[in-house]
């Protein structure tokens, strides 16, 4: 949670814009994750903790903070790695969406591959993509359209380390897409070495907050 969240057209932070009532990064936390025992890691600019900290104080969270706009989303997530379990598993999550779907479910399903991503059907030029072959990802992209399979901004791995391997490699290579690092690219470290896979979600589960109009059409209720 640390970008400039300049799509929104909103003085507020992105992630304390508030959906139904509470900010969205709590309903998106809320919304995709079953009941049970976790460890977050809430990674925030230094001048939203104390905005941003009593929000989750139900939640047996770290909390990370950057001293200003980072790089970009990886370069966000990477200031958290000395708090990654390298053995146990890892999810990472964006700040601005929301989800409508079976949670449980949906992780059994993630759960058989190594690493991987969520994805819907879009040629978007703004989303990520994924190109599948044989059931594994052979190939990521960031704002090209390589494929219907656009990422919906949930990432796992099935242990921290392939992760933050991935990403220390991405990072000292400076991949970078119109300037910034993006969690997506860095799954390219990982197609040779282990099957990232895809879990292919409708439509109506993921609800996408990313801009201004989108989060005006789910409040008036014509989003898509």
């Amino acid at each position: 949670m640390a970008g400039l969240g300049t799509r929104m057209n909103c003085h507020t932070p992105k992630h304390l814009i508030p959906v139904h009532g509470h900010p969205m990064f709590l309903q998106a936390l809320h919304t995709f994750l079953p009941a049970g025992d976790y460890q977050y890691i809430f990674v925030v600019r230094e001048e939203h903790l104390a905005q941003t900290q009593p929000w989750a104080e139900h939640l047996n969270a770290t909390w990370v903070t950057v001293p200003g706009v980072t790089s970009g989303p990886a370069a966000t997530a990477w200031a958290a790695r000395e708090m990654i379990l390298e053995h146990h598993p890892l999810w990472m999550l964006n700040c601005d969406q929301m989800f409508q779907w079976d949670a449980k479910l949906r992780f059994q399903d993630m759960a058989k591959y190594s690493a991987g991503v969520f994805t819907f059907t879009s040629t978007d030029p703004k989303c990520s993509y994924v190109k599948m072959q044989h059931g594994c990802a052979v190939e990521f992209a960031e704002k090209q359209v390589i494929s219907t399979s656009a990422l919906t901004g949930v990432h796992y791995w099935q242990q921290g380390r392939y992760f933050l391997d991935s990403c220390e490699q991405m990072l000292q290579d400076d991949v970078r897409v119109n300037g910034e690092h993006y969690i997506s690219m860095t799954y390219n470290y990982l197609v040779q070495k282990m099957c990232v896979g895809e879990v292919l979600t409708q439509p109506e589960e993921t609800i996408l907050l990313g801009t201004a109009q989108e989060l005006m059409n789910y409040e008036t209720g014509t989003f898509k």
